[in-house]
């Protein structure tokens, strides 16, 4: 997937626009913190991993080494010009930035990227269901076009005492370039339990050398846990 070419802090979003341009646009403030954190939960889960924290989501989760961690107020996020659908994450960590060059000679590019959205109020898998679809479509556009997304049936499971919903979409793209490949992957795991209410994205491309191992991918998803 392409990426941004910069990351603007605090109430400004970094956008990939659909078109493969990069554009800014006004954010709004991230959460406020709560004072009430647990310390252990500030540690990484896994071994040798960097931990990224979200005071505002209450929530943390880790990346392994080579994972570079944003900001936690950073933006990242995605959208269509045409007709402006976004979406967006903060708390971000980006995998193999800038490994492909783009259109005008510019290093572009990242192979994963995960972060932590808003979860709207619904049913949990359908929240996750129709979340991964919406982040696929918008990830994984290229070229102007619309890339074929099926979403694999929902799992609910437990992880560090938090009950999580995960739904995959998988994307084929029409039309690849070298910084979209023809397959990439959104996972979204979503938890709303008392004053927690979010979702762990995760997009990944797929059928490449470099890709993310699946394995890393299971870390990082059962890493997420609950600071306060």
């Amino acid at each position: 997937m392409a990426k941004p070419h910069d990351h603007l802090a605090a109430l400004a979003l970094v956008l990939l626009a659909a078109t493969g341009c990069t554009t800014t646009i006004p954010g709004q403030a991230a959460p406020a913190p709560t004072p009430t954190i647990r310390p252990s939960a500030l540690l990484p889960v896994v071994a040798g991993w960097t931990a990224v924290i979200s005071e505002g989501h209450g929530l943390a989760y880790d990346v392994p080494p080579g994972w570079k961690v944003l900001a936690t107020e950073t933006a990242i996020g995605f959208q269509n010009e045409d007709s402006g659908d976004l979406v967006a994450a903060r708390a971000v960590a980006t995998y193999r930035e800038g490994h492909c060059v783009d259109a005008n000679g510019k290093a572009d590019g990242m192979r994963g990227m995960v972060g932590l959205s808003k979860l709207d109020p619904g049913p949990l898998v359908s929240e996750a269901t129709n979340s991964a679809k919406r982040w696929a479509e918008l990830a994984f556009r290229a070229s102007g076009q619309a890339p074929a997304v099926t979403v694999d049936a929902p799992v609910t499971f437990t992880a560090n005492d938090l009950e999580l919903t995960q739904a995959t979409a998988r994307a084929t793209v029409p039309q690849p370039n070298s910084c979209t490949p023809a397959k990439g992957d959104i996972r979204t795991v979503v938890v709303r339990t008392g004053r927690i209410a979010a979702t762990l994205v995760i997009s990944t491309d797929r059928g490449v050398a470099d890709e993310v191992p699946e394995s890393q991918l299971h870390h990082i998803v059962t890493s997420l846990r609950s600071i306060r």
